[in-house]
C-alpha cells in the first residue's frame, strides 16, 4: 500500500487526540481501540498473556476477528 504523506498526517491527528482525551479526563490512564484494515491483525508475543491457553507451537501471533451474538434484541 502506498500511504504517502496519509500516514505521517495520521499519526500526528492520533498523537493530538491522544492528548485532547488526557486533557479531557485529567487522567493519562485509559483504553484506545484501532480496528485494522483487515480481518486479521498479528499482536506479537509480548502481546499474547491475554490467552485462556497455551497457544500452538506454530501459531504466527495472528489474530481474527470473533463474531458475539448479543441474542435477541
Amino acid at each position: 500500500m502506498n500511504f504517502d504523506s496519509r500516514w505521517d498526517t495520521t499519526m500526528q491527528i492520533m498523537e493530538n487526540t491522544l492528548n485532547d482525551m488526557q486533557a479531557f479526563t485529567g487522567n493519562s490512564n485509559f483504553n484506545i481501540t484501532l480496528v485494522p484494515f483487515g480481518d486479521s491483525i498479528n499482536i506479537g508475543p509480548s502481546r499474547a498473556n491475554w490467552l485462556d491457553s497455551p497457544a500452538p507451537a506454530d501459531w504466527t501471533h495472528c489474530v481474527n476477528a470473533r463474531e458475539k451474538h448479543m441474542g435477541s434484541l
